[in-house]
Parts: C-alpha cells; sequence; structure tokens
C-alpha cells in the first residue's frame, strides 16, 4: 500500500530559490501493516538528481520501457523476492536546480 501525503516543512521555507516549502511524501507500507501489531524497520529512498518524489513513484514511461512505478518494484521485492517487510518513506526533495541533494545549504534549504 503505498499512502501520499504531503508536509509543509519550515526548513525548507523561504529558501532562496523560492521554492515550497510544502512537499510530497509517499509511504510504502507492508500489506500486513493495517492488521498486525508488528514493528517494521524504515528505509529512506531519496531520488536521484532531475526526479521528484512523484517522478518516482509514478515515472514517465513513455519510450522506457525498463521503468516501472515504484509500488510494484516494491511490491516484488517484498513479496516474490522474500526480502523481509518494512516500511519505505520517499521524501521529494526537489528544486529548481533538480534536486535538493539531500543537505543543508542556505540556497535551497534544509534538507538534510
Amino acid at each position: 500500500m503505498l499512502v501520499h501525503s504531503r508536509l509543509d516543512s519550515r526548513h525548507l521555507a523561504a529558501n532562496l530559490l523560492g521554492d515550497p516549502s510544502e512537499r510530497d511524501v509517499f509511504v510504502y507500507l507492508p500489506h500486513d501493516y493495517d492488521t498486525s501489531e508488528r514493528r517494521y524497520p524504515t528505509a529512506y529512498l531519496l531520488h536521484a538528481l532531475g526526479d521528484s518524489a512523484a517522478t518516482m513513484v509514478t515515472p514517465d514511461t513513455s519510450g522506457q520501457r525498463w521503468v516501472a512505478p515504484i509500488e510494484d518494484v516494491l511490491d516484488a521485492t517484498f513479496g516474490r523476492l522474500s526480502v523481509p517487510p518494512m516500511i519505505v518513506v520517499i521524501p521529494d526533495g526537489w528544486s529548481s536546480y533538480g534536486c535538493g541533494q539531500w543537505v543543508d545549504s542556505p540556497l535551497t534549504g534544509s534538507y538534510e
């Protein structure tokens, strides 16, 4: 199950690029998350330069046969490949320069 939320971060507010402080956050939850009392490890999946959380979750597949929605990849990983289930958090680090590079910057904001 993939849950989509929006988070308004004071750490990204008033950055010098004028990029929005409200960002997408996607959370992939194991299939039995709602019915289980089990505790799951959490991994953070950070997108690459030029992407955003939204493009990682639902990529443009035109002309690129190898690109799949992240939910399909994670379902296969935790299902058929028998990797133990976990929570996967996909935050948005996009900036006007293409990506926040996941570090703090006076220009883009405090991504870290």
